[in-house]
């Protein structure tokens, strides 16, 4: 059954990005030591893989039980909200943290919080993860980089988001 193939890898997905959630942080924080920046950007990241694993098990289920969308759009619009103010808070703490440090732990946590930037314009604008060589062959034909899956599904008309 193709539909249930296609759920497992959707799982698989969503696991992976909950334990890169808990993995990478505290790798990185162990090596560069728990600085306002860096716990601030890690959360920046934390939120937008949480995010991203809650769309993949969604899209699971879609797959699973055959739906014609996938479920709980209405709270990834709001999450997409979400996103930008935790994205915006944790910058103002990263910028004092490089403004009062300076080092290579405070700079580490500045790309650590562009890694998370990334992965919500992954998300929610523009597919800039690619996983498969079809995948990466439809991105070298097309010349840019695809519309993001769930930003696609929220740019639908609003009246149909209530429906999930």
């Amino acid at each position: 059954m193709a539909g249930e193939a296609m759920a497992r890898r959707l799982r698989v997905q969503g696991a992976v990005e909950l334990l890169c959630a808990v993995l990478l942080p505290a790798v990185f924080l162990r090596v560069t030591g728990p600085t306002a920046g860096a716990v601030a950007a890690w959360v920046a990241v934390d939120a937008a893989l949480v995010v991203g694993a809650c769309y993949w098990f969604a899209r699971a289920a879609k797959a699973s039980r055959g739906l014609a969308r996938t479920p709980n759009l209405r709270a990834f619009a709001i999450a997409r909200v979400g996103l930008i103010v935790v994205l915006g808070v944790t910058l103002v703490v990263v910028v004092a943290d490089i403004v009062t440090g300076g080092g290579f732990a405070q700079w580490f946590a500045a790309a650590v919080w562009l890694f998370a930037v990334a992965e919500y314009v992954n998300y929610f604008h523009l597919q800039l993860s690619y996983q498969s060589a079809a995948d990466l062959r439809r991105l070298i034909r097309r010349g840019r980089p695809a519309p993001a899956h769930l930003g696609r599904e929220l740019a639908r008309p609003a009246g149909s988001l209530m429906e999930t």
